[in-house]
Order: structure tokens, then C-alpha cells, then sequence
């Protein structure tokens, strides 16, 4: 395997904090190996997750940039310094409507959220005239939320913090009853107590009729189409593997990343199954709803104010 590179740079999610970083060698010495590598950026949590069979186990690449945070990602887009960028799909449409340098491979995640209580919850209508705390106003636990709420015609004051994380320690310090939460961070706080838990997943699915929401996918460097088939289907596979062999795809990304290290392979067996990684034949219809219940919000800027048109959609 090539010599790799892993910069895990420490951001919030609105505003630009330079935090650590660590780099990690492979002990593999593939000086003979001529072929083209390609760079890889990719959000810590799930995202990095899916990939951590193709870090593994590919030479594709010359580094993998796991980084925390939407800056990072939309200075990937910006700068154009990546050959491939993981990333929420709205994101990468919205580049894409502004200037199409970058296609849509596929789709890899497919929702990680969940509603977690202290009491019992047994249906979404229960919220009614609750207060839920969560993450990320205006982007996909905001949405969702959102779209279930008009789904459902109830009325829930939503509270909004900076990140999972928060949420997580205000749900276990009973400073609030009601959480959205996401995995694999989930798994984590649920192994000293079992909390009430629902997936929203299957929520947005039954109010959407659609097979989910595209949370995060993959996109490449447009000029690179034809060329980069063969590393696109690596990433496939290694978001496949993930389903179907949880055990070494957490010993894959404890050695990807300091922050699933310090999680732990049980934790993250545990996560795998509710990540909800996925490859569809066709991402498109998905999307597009999608997009449109944002539209219905208001949140049409967050995916660039239209719908993308055949040609970002990527097929081999």
C-alpha cells in the first residue's frame, strides 16, 4: 500500500477553528507501484466510516483527508484541490449548480439519524408539543426533523446546539428529555443505558415514499470521468463490505482514525447495521424529492435553488 496521509483537522460545523492533526504511514513499501493515485477528502463519522475498507485495502489513492466540519469540504469544492470530496449531497449540488466541476458518483449514506429519549416514545405523533433538541439548523437533522413535523401536523419547539456531541451529553445529563442523535456516536452513549429509540429513516420513508435521503455521496473531479471508473467501483465495494463484514470494517477505520479508536470496535460493530450505507442503481429519484421537500422548507439555496440536470448524475 502506498505511504498515506491522514490529516484529521478539527473544525465546528459554522465557522473555521484549526484544531490537531496526525499523520499515519502504511508500513508497506510500494515504490514498484506506477499507477496513477488519486486524493480523497471525506467528513469524519459515518462518511469516513464507509470508507474504511477502501483505506484499507486500496492503492488507488495517495491520501485520505478526514476532517471535521463543512469548511473544510467547501473549500475541497472551491479550491478544486481534490480528485475525489465525500460530501453532503446537497452540498455537492450546490457547487455543482454554480459551476459543474464536480459529477455524483453514488450516494453511500443514506441517513444515520435517530430520535432518542429518556421516556418512552413509541410514535413521531408523541412529539406533539415537545421540545427535541438537535444539531445542524438547516442542514439534514433540520430537514428531516422538519419534514416530519409538516408530515405529521404537529407543533415541536425544536432547540438547537452545535453538534451531536452536545446533544449527546445533554440527553445523559438529563438536561433534556428529547434528542436527535446520529450514529456511530449513538452506539456509544447507549451502552450504559438503554434510551428509547426511533429510527427517522423509516420515518422520513413512510412520509416520503422515497427509500430515504441522500445524506452524503461521492463526487469526483468532472475532466477525470472514464478515467477514475475503476477507484469509483473501489469505494463500492468498500461501502458494500461495510453491510456485510462489520467486524473488519471497524478494525479498518480504528486504524483510519483516531476519533473511531477512540470509540472502539465493539461500539462500532454495533453502529455499522444503523448507518444505513447503501449503493442504488439510481440515485436521482431520491434526490430530487429531497431537494424538494428543502424547497417546500424554504432551504432551495442549500442545494444551489435548482434541481441538477442529468448530466451530474454519474453512471459506469
Amino acid at each position: 500500500m502506498k505511504k498515506l496521509k491522514l490529516l484529521l483537522i478539527g473544525l465546528t460545523s459554522i465557522s473555521l477553528l484549526a484544531a490537531c492533526s496526525f499523520s499515519q504511514e502504511s508500513s508497506q513499501d510500494t515504490s514498484s507501484n506506477n499507477d496513477k493515485t488519486y486524493s480523497v477528502i471525506v467528513p469524519n463519522g459515518t462518511p469516513s466510516l464507509a470508507l474504511a475498507n477502501f483505506y484499507d485495502e486500496s492503492d488507488s489513492f495517495s491520501k485520505v483527508d478526514v476532517v471535521a466540519g463543512s469548511d473544510p469540504l467547501v473549500a475541497a469544492f472551491t479550491s478544486k484541490t481534490y480528485d475525489i470530496i465525500v460530501a453532503p449531497t446537497n452540498l455537492g449540488a450546490r457547487f455543482y449548480n454554480n459551476s459543474p466541476d464536480y459529477l455524483l458518483y453514488k450516494t453511500i449514506v443514506w441517513g444515520n439519524l435517530y430520535l432518542v429519549s429518556n421516556s418512552s416514545l413509541t410514535s413521531f405523533e408523541e412529539l406533539n408539543n415537545k421540545s427535541v433538541t438537535l444539531f445542524g439548523m438547516n442542514t439534514t437533522p433540520d430537514i428531516i426533523m422538519k419534514t416530519l413535523i409538516s408530515y405529521y401536523d404537529i407543533n415541536v419547539e425544536l432547540n438547537y446546539v452545535d453538534d451531536v456531541q452536545t446533544a449527546n451529553s445533554m440527553l445523559v445529563s438529563s438536561q433534556t428529555d428529547i434528542i436527535v442523535s446520529a450514529e456511530p456516536s449513538l452506539s456509544k452513549i447507549r451502552q450504559n443505558k438503554d434510551y428509547y429509540v426511533m429510527d427517522l429513516q423509516e420515518e422520513y420513508s413512510k412520509a416520503t415514499n422515497l427509500v430515504s435521503y441522500p445524506q452524503a455521496s461521492v463526487f469526483f473531479k468532472k475532466e477525470l470521468q472514464g478515467e477514475i471508473d475503476s477507484v469509483l467501483e473501489e469505494i463500492a465495494h468498500s461501502v458494500t463490505k461495510a453491510n456485510e463484514d462489520p467486524s473488519q470494517t471497524a478494525k479498518n477505520a480504528v486504524s483510519m482514525d483516531e476519533s473511531f479508536a477512540s470509540l472502539g470496535e465493539t461500539v462500532l460493530i454495533d453502529a455499522i447495521p444503523n448507518c444505513h450505507f447503501g449503493i442504488e442503481e439510481s440515485d436521482k429519484e431520491a434526490i430530487e424529492g429531497y431537494f424538494n421537500h428543502m424547497n417546500t422548507l424554504g432551504l432551495s439555496a442549500q442545494y444551489g435553488g435548482k434541481l441538477p440536470g442529468e448530466e451530474f448524475y454519474y453512471s459506469i
